[in-house]
């Protein structure tokens, strides 16, 4: 990262890795990772409500990625490799109920 405005240095590396841009909605959780399996080392995991910019329809995605699938909101756990906090699940389940 290169400064601290996280939402910007979010929009940057999706758009790196994805060729997508994205606008970001807001700061979901922050939370000291629990599934780090280092004794002296913490992670603060931050998870944030982004969105997909309308001119992006078309774009065909790509950039640092071998693949890029879009899910339903609860289909996630499959691909998640460590516990998710609460606050994500709450977040997540007001869309799987539109």
């Amino acid at each position: 990262m290169k400064s601290l405005d996280f939402a910007s240095e979010l929009a940057n590396i999706v758009k790196k890795e994805t060729k997508l841009k994205v606008k970001v909605q807001s700061l979901v959780e922050a939370r000291v990772h629990p599934d780090t399996g280092l004794k002296n080392v913490q992670i603060i995991a931050l998870y944030f409500h982004c969105v997909l910019n309308k001119e992006n329809i078309k774009e065909k995605s790509g950039g640092g990625l071998a693949r890029l699938s879009w899910v339903k909101p609860f289909d996630i756990f499959k691909y998640f490799t460590s516990s998710v906090s609460d606050e994500v699940i709450k977040f997540l389940s007001v869309f799987s109920k539109s």
